[in-house]
């Protein structure tokens, strides 16, 4: 067994014999288990009015290491090789604006990377409404700009939208999105279920929600 020391609460994601903590990198089957292999920099340094808040949110599979920062302007994330502390690529919203929280859950699966941005404003900047998923490919020739959007399917014009894209997972071309704080006929939370590969890939093919659905629980906010 090996113990990782870490002085505060910090995000995780494991592929194979390597873990990810907040900005670190380890291998289990090194030598030296508990020291990191590399440290995750920031490059370029971020445009963070409130702070940084690097390693946020944390993801990884095959050679990606993806590392959030989601008080770098409206939220940044960082996709680095496993080889190297510097990024090969940074991703940002397509529509930033300050107080927004792009990155604040992300998740990646071979080339797609899924980033939910459950605070993004609609329709100008009186307050957050209509949150946002965005699904981008890092084999494409540009991989800043998403090559799908999803949007809470029920959004009724509420402040901050049920909170979708709280939560988001995603297998092969499977994606999960979490909606903790939908309550719209009287459901406690839903999870909404993606398929790229299918003909509409920016319609959930199913719902899920809390069998015994209750006010005072929050179905959705943790997926896998």
């Amino acid at each position: 067994m090996v113990t990782l020391g870490n002085p505060g609460p910090a995000p995780f994601a494991i592929f194979g014999s390597r873990i990810v903590v907040g900005r670190s990198l380890y291998d289990f089957r090194s030598a030296t288990p508990t020291v990191p292999i590399l440290g995750l920099s920031q490059v370029p340094p971020p445009l963070a009015l409130n702070g940084s808040e690097f390693g946020s949110s944390v993801a990884m599979s095959g050679t990606h290491v993806v590392v959030g920062d989601r008080f770098a302007g409206s939220g940044t994330l960082y996709v680095y090789n496993q080889g190297s502390a510097t990024p090969v690529v940074v991703l940002r919203s397509p529509s930033p604006r300050f107080g927004e929280y792009f990155g604040r859950a992300v998740a990646v699966s071979g080339n797609f990377v899924v980033v939910g941005n459950n605070l993004e404003f609609e329709g100008g900047d009186s307050g957050p409404g209509a949150a946002r998923v965005y699904v981008f490919d890092l084999s494409r020739a540009d991989p800043t700009i998403p090559v799908l959007t999803l949007s809470n399917p029920n959004f009724d014009g509420a402040f901050e939208s049920d909170r979708f894209g709280t939560a988001v997972a995603i297998s092969d071309k499977r994606v999960v999105v979490g909606a903790y704080s939908e309550r719209e006929g009287g459901k406690s939370g839903s999870a909404y279920f993606y398929d790229l590969g299918g003909l509409n890939p920016a319609v959930p093919v199913a719902t899920l929600t809390r069998p015994d659905p209750s006010t005072n629980y929050y179905f959705g906010s943790s997926v896998a």
